[in-house]
């Protein structure tokens, strides 16, 4: 066995999802240190090595955060003393392990520890790779930090000023962030940014593009009307995007938010009856109705309208996903289909 044998050991337990895997992971590397002071020097642990074991730290649900933070300011220790032929790469991954560990804590202190990793790399002339900065922005995004969009903006113009090129991940992350927000303008915003991904970044792929369409969708959808920009107008432009669009076809989420953007955003009922209409019927057509759609479906529409739209989909007071024409729901995962959808109306009408 060698470093890389024992390695993959510690990558096991690091994504075994057991409770103490972090302990095991821990008794390996004490195993490759003693064999290294023994001669074998093929089993000296590398910075592969160590960034598996503070995987395995970090995932560890039973492990505390001041041992993990111990395990890193080791790791830092041993880059510092330069017995070690490291590439920077591997140690920024390292703080990159950490930053993702950051996304537990609330989100002042996730936001004050990611400010702290970025002070301590630049301090040790460590230049940040993309996926530092992508790390720091998901952590923004899942903390659900109410100016997260604004901080991972900044952090966005301080890797193009630092010769740091973003990737389509950085600004997916980012329109989660936007998603989140307060910013009462965050639709146009979202808008902003998906446009200048575009310039940046032409040969998309198609799951990223449509992800980021859908993203600035849901920032339309939990938009308010205070904004100094139209929200439904945002959306609608989107969604008109992805229909006309070659490079990216909308999925059962596009239809779903689209259509609860329509029932926030279009007061008039006769107006956003037609609209509501044509799109469903553009979703049956790609085979995308699922259980969401149906819950979008019902909350942006009048009962009657509702029940006229599924009609002969009713069992028993509820909409049964089995009695929807499989055309309707052909391209969507399995997993997003349940079989009931309750709807007072169609209860209410099941026993008139």
């Amino acid at each position: 066995p060698n470093a890389i044998s024992y390695s993959c050991i510690i990558d096991a337990w690091s994504k075994s999802g057991q409770n103490g895997s972090s302990k095991r992971a821990l008794q390996v590397l004490k195993r490759m240190k003693t064999l290294e002071k023994q001669g074998y020097t093929e089993c000296a642990p590398t910075i592969v090595t160590l960034n598996l074991v503070l995987s395995a730290l970090v995932c560890d649900r039973t492990e505390s955060a001041e041992n993990i933070e111990k395990f890193m300011t080791y790791v830092v220790r041993l880059y510092c003393k330069g017995k070690h032929n490291w590439l920077q790469s591997d140690v920024a991954y390292t703080f990159s392990i950490m930053i993702n560990a950051y996304s537990k804590l609330s989100s002042q202190q996730a936001i004050e520890k990611c400010e702290q990793v970025l002070e301590r790399m630049q301090s040790l002339g460590i230049k940040p790779t993309p996926e530092v900065y992508n790390s720091i922005i998901n952590v923004y995004a899942e903390t659900g930090a109410s100016n997260g969009g604004e901080l991972a903006e900044d952090l966005l113009r301080t890797m193009i000023k630092g010769e740091v090129n973003p990737d389509i991940c950085t600004y997916n992350s980012i329109l989660k962030c936007w998603v989140k927000s307060s910013d009462n303008d965050k639709a146009y915003r979202s808008y902003k940014l998906l446009s200048e991904a575009r310039k940046v970044n032409r040969a998309f792929d198609r799951k990223d593009l449509l992800i980021a369409y859908n993203s600035l969708l849901n920032s339309c959808a939990n938009s308010t009307k205070s904004g100094a920009y139209d929200a439904f107008q945002i959306a609608l432009d989107a969604y008109k995007d992805v229909q006309n669009s070659c490079s990216v076809n909308a999925d059962h989420i596009t239809y779903a938010t689209f259509l609860k953007v329509c029932g926030i955003f279009i007061d008039d009922d006769n107006e956003r009856s037609v609209i509501v209409r044509k799109v469903f019927k553009r979703c049956c057509e790609d085979g995308q109705v699922s259980n969401i759609v149906l819950r979008a479906l019902h909350a942006s529409s009048r009962e009657d309208e509702y029940c006229r739209l599924l009609e002969g989909a009713f069992k028993k007071g509820c909409v049964s996903m089995n009695e929807i024409p499989l055309e309707w729901t052909c391209n969507v995962p399995v997993s997003n289909n349940k079989t009931r959808f309750l709807s007072s109306a169609a209860k209410s009408l099941s026993h008139s």
